[in-house]
């Protein structure tokens, strides 16, 4: 079952290097301070929440915000299922755009020794609204996410991840593609529960050409709270 799973995740990864070899692109920068909450609900059941605001070059312009609220259950002990809503508003030149999104997910953790292994796939429904017209597409997610522990007692981590984006739907015409997310950052802990994430985001995404990419240096800046247990 995971050799199959993760032989398809590898075909994902394929798709998107192939989309970008292609391509001519625009250089950009961003910061995104983010607020992560999550909790444990009993031993089978956790809610998690979470807000962004998005801002281009340094603090110049907003570009979006986003907040998310989800459930997970876990089926044993590596292995969870999570579905959930997030609502977001984009700040193009056009005008406001927003966006409805429900989402669904499942999650695989593995260890080996020290290093822990995430892998995510989430599925969403996007309902996108402007003042010229309304679309619907989905949207699959493959992240993985390698958490590499520096001092003991979760005192300091760094993670290292990847994640590909990809559209389908009725409405999408071309290419597929939407985007890649590669991240490199540290998990310190400030207190009980408490985490800040310092990161560097690199993100290409592409344009409504679906030609051209926007290739974006983005500056990450997070505070976690975080309970595994009751």
């Amino acid at each position: 079952m995971y050799f199959r799973f993760f032989l398809v995740l590898s075909g994902l990864f394929a798709y998107s290097f192939s989309s970008l070899a292609q391509s001519k692109s625009i250089n950009d920068s961003e910061v995104w301070p983010q607020f992560y909450f999550q909790a444990p609900i009993n031993s089978k059941w956790s809610v998690a929440a979470d807000y962004s605001h998005r801002y281009s070059g340094l603090f110049e312009s907003k570009t979006q915000w986003i907040g998310r609220v989800g459930l997970s259950y876990i089926i044993k002990k590596n292995l969870s299922l999570s579905a959930g809503y997030a609502y977001s508003e984009y700040f193009p030149a056009s005008g406001i755009r927003r966006e409805n999104r429900p989402w669904q997910q499942v999650q695989v953790d593995n260890s080996f020794r020290r290093l822990k292994l995430n892998h995510r796939l989430r599925l969403e429904e996007r309902f996108i609204k402007d003042k010229s017209s309304e679309r619907f597409n989905y949207r699959l997610r493959y992240q993985i996410l390698a958490l590499i522990p520096v001092l003991p007692g979760k005192r300091l981590s760094i993670g290292i991840s990847d994640e590909v984006m990809i559209n389908a739907g009725n409405q999408v015409s071309g290419n597929k593609f939407d985007q890649n997310r590669l991240q490199a950052g540290l998990q310190i802990k400030l207190a009980n529960h408490v985490f800040l994430n310092p990161a560097y985001l690199y993100t290409y995404q592409i344009q409504s050409n679906k030609k051209d990419f926007r290739n974006i240096d983005i500056v990450r800046a997070g505070i976690i709270y975080k309970r595994e247990s009751l």
